[in-house]
């Protein structure tokens, strides 16, 4: 029998047998068509599975199937139906031109970003199985994943880190030679110029790492000059390090850092934005406030009403900050320029630039709102109160404070 009469009869007997049925039908009650199966299909490996041989003759094959991208190995037999995987491997679909559209396409309807890694929903379920299964936001900060990785490293190349082991050196080197014909990916013109490409596209700038360089040179070069100076050294111990330094202030917004005092070795949270010195506030209290300030803590204190002085709740440092999540802010009449006493259209002078008084409104407006929808309550007591209506003020006060959610 020829093939096209072998498949006229497979189709025959498809009709009253299920495909599942179909290679032991045949065997069973075919043996001479069985065996021609098998001859005209002997190009296929030994142990490959009857039902391959079958949709081969059914689909006109004539040789074994190979992968779409390397077009070298061959692809695994699923079923009749489905016929064969298109891909030899996952590293072969994931380089498909073809593939990588759909799964862009796919993403874009789903997602509406084209990577996975640009999703928000994405990266919060990573962090947040992270989070569950290791205690630590990314995989690679977990020192039990370190460890194991270190004891791998020990147990196949008898080093705690792979990129000390000779032997991998020596399989990167004749990787990138085979490739790229040279020993080290970086001195090859097109993974230099692919490099600058995707800083391009992603950062608008081709030498965005120089620049990154740059910037963390000049923050460790600062840090180390604010810590080793007379200045500080005598007062503070920073508990933060040299990488996780940032500046003084990101966007106009103040940073804040903690610190451990060397006079009471008390751990507080202060900027060292504009020259600041850090303040500790075991060894400077109250008394080195403001007036008001000082006289609405004293009040606190006198009705033992527990608070804290200049609490940080990031980005921010507030006034008074009670237990029960209430907070004091005691505005000055000019730093925060009170409308009753100035216009909107007033310029004020402050340290960091001028302002006009609506737009010191809008800033202290948008802090507060922040700090509500951090579950926080807010009393505002203004300097002018404080001088001129004190029984009022204590009033206010003490029903805030007192006061039921």
């Amino acid at each position: 029998m020829n093939r096209e009469e072998l498949k006229n009869f497979i189709n025959e007997i498809r009709k009253n047998v299920s495909n599942k049925h179909l290679s032991i039908f045949i065997k069973r009650h075919y043996k001479n068509e069985y065996e021609e199966i098998i001859n005209k299909t002997n190009y296929l490996l030994i142990n490959c599975s009857f039902a391959e041989r079958v949709c081969n003759i059914l689909n006109n094959l004539y040789e074994i199937s190979k992968c779409k991208e390397c077009k070298k190995n061959h692809i695994n037999f699923i079923n009749l139906n489905r016929k064969y995987h298109e891909f030899c491997s996952i590293f072969c679909s994931r380089k498909n031109i073809e593939t990588q559209e759909k799964y862009k396409k796919s993403l874009m309807e789903k997602l509406g970003v084209d990577h996975p890694s640009k999703s928000e929903e994405i990266k919060k379920k990573k962090i947040g199985t992270c989070l569950k299964n290791h205690g630590v936001e990314n995989p690679s900060q977990s020192e039990e994943i370190k460890e194991k990785a270190r004891q791998s490293n020990l147990e196949r190349r008898g080093v705690r880190c792979s990129f000390q082991s000779e032997e991998v050196k020596e399989k990167s080197k004749q990787t990138n030679l085979e490739k790229r014909g040279v020993e080290y990916a970086f001195q090859s013109e097109e993974v230099k110029e692919k490099s600058n490409q995707r800083k391009l596209e992603k950062y608008g700038n081709k030498n965005y790492h120089n620049i990154e360089k740059a910037k963390k040179t000049k923050l460790r070069n600062e840090y180390y000059k604010l810590f080793n100076s007379d200045r500080l050294k005598k007062l503070v111990i920073p508990l933060f390090t040299v990488d996780e330094y940032e500046g003084t202030k990101s966007y106009g917004e103040r940073l804040y850092y903690s610190f451990k005092c060397t006079k009471c070795n008390n751990n507080f949270i202060d900027g060292i934005y504009d020259g600041r010195i850090p303040r500790c506030h075991n060894c400077f209290p109250t008394e080195q406030f403001t007036k008001p300030h000082k006289a609405i803590s004293k009040f606190l204190n006198k009705n033992n009403i527990d608070h804290e002085i200049e609490k940080y709740i990031k980005p921010y440092s507030v006034d008074i900050f009670t237990q029960s999540n209430k907070i004091i802010e005691v505005y000055g009449d000019y730093w925060h320029a009170n409308p009753i006493i100035f216009l909107s259209e007033t310029i004020m002078n402050y340290p960091d630039g001028k302002l006009l008084a609506k737009d010191k409104w809008l800033k202290d407006e948008k802090r507060i709102n922040y700090l509500k929808n951090k579950g926080n309550e807010i009393l505002i007591i203004w300097e002018d109160e404080v001088n001129n209506d004190w029984n009022n003020v204590q009033n206010k006060v003490l029903e805030f404070i007192n006061k039921k959610e």
